[in-house]
């Protein structure tokens, strides 16, 4: 399918053929009127019909001339044109729709981060008592040993007293006969009792220790990912920022587009209207495939042309019988010149009504 473009670059040839055409059968038609004719030229009447007659030709002539040249700034004002119809509100609703996306990206962003300095204000208190679980455990170990090494010397203590009792009287009771205060198995008894009760507390902490190190572990992943979730958030505003810039700078180009159209189309109506009326034509329009117009001798005749190319593909004219009608479109059908063709033979056909 041919854009209005294309139909008004081909109207334009086929409309400079068709004068160039009239022109020389309008010469060449003086000519052989000139050469065939013998006027009296000393008739009065036979040389004021003949001064008429070349009147009337050069009358034409210019007439051609003129339409001619306003055709020539019609077609090329109207090639001019663009074809392409802006809607500026596509552009304004994707550019509402980027600011609402943008703010909500903010938004996100914004609690992301209130969210990873909460987190990260709760890892520093477990860190802290992480580390202080640590130095307890440290000092159970060091109170383990300690006490451990007090239980040894102890015990190394009452093995040499026995070992003596028994050396002075080796037929006395070992037991019976040790003199040492009672409360030296209370004090071997309570270490025993301290060391067992550290060993527990060891593992309590121990246990919180492994228990606070999964929680620090995924602490430190959960701020990871709203880190990365921050970042894409970032990205996408920063794309958006740009889409926005982009689309503000298509729509101020096609705001100048539009107000440009919008003069270069008072202008074209105007020409039109003085190209219709030097042409003799009315209610010329072109709609899609179709070409409508009107020749001001005959206003009650309409005619409307199909065109698919430079070819004629239908023909209607109210007036005209369909036998002519057909006949007048098979004929422009065959010609060099199809459009140019129809155009004619209509005309002619209107005038023999």
């Amino acid at each position: 399918m041919s854009t209005p473009r294309e139909k008004i670059q081909q109207l334009r040839e086929q409309s400079q053929q068709t004068e160039a055409a009239k022109s020389r059968e309008t010469l060449g038609a003086s000519l052989t009127s000139l050469s065939s004719t013998a006027p009296d030229l000393a008739d009065p009447n036979q040389l004021d019909d003949i001064v008429t007659g070349y009147t009337d030709r050069f009358d034409r002539l210019q007439f051609l001339f003129l339409e001619q040249e306003a055709k020539e700034q019609f077609f090329r004002l109207v090639l001019e044109q663009n074809d392409k119809i802006i809607d500026q509100s596509a552009i304004l609703d994707v550019m509402e729709r980027a600011k609402k996306y943008k703010a909500v990206l903010h938004e996100k962003a914004a609690k992301t981060q209130a969210t990873t300095q909460e987190i990260k204000s709760v890892a520093q208190t477990w860190f802290s008592l992480y580390n202080r679980l640590e130095e307890a455990l440290l000092q159970l170990e060091a109170n383990e040993l300690s006490l451990n090494e007090k239980k040894s010397a102890h015990l190394e203590e009452l093995t040499k007293q026995a070992a003596l009792y028994k050396e002075d009287d080796p037929t006395v009771e070992t037991l019976a006969k040790m003199d040492f205060p009672t409360k030296d198995l209370l004090v071997i008894s309570n270490v025993e009792n301290t060391i067992n009760a550290i060993h527990s507390q060891r593992l309590k902490i121990e246990e919180s220790l492994r228990g606070l190190k999964e929680r620090v572990d995924a602490t430190k992943q959960t701020i990871k990912t709203n880190e990365e979730y921050r970042d894409k958030c970032e990205a996408e505003v920063a794309k958006l920022d740009q889409i926005i810039a982009d689309l503000q700078q298509v729509n101020s180009q096609l705001s100048s587009e539009q107000k440009e159209l919008v003069s270069k189309e008072s202008s074209l109506t105007k020409l039109i209207a003085i190209w219709c009326n030097l042409t003799q034509i009315d209610d010329f329009k072109v709609v899609d495939d179709e070409v409508g117009f009107k020749f001001t001798e005959f206003p009650e005749n309409h005619i409307t042309m199909g065109v698919q190319g430079d070819k004629l593909v239908s023909l209607q004219c109210n007036g005209i019988d369909n036998t002519q009608l057909l006949r007048i479109e098979n004929l422009a059908k065959k010609s060099k010149h199809p459009l140019s063709t129809a155009f004619e033979e209509v005309y002619k056909a209107l005038i023999s009504l």
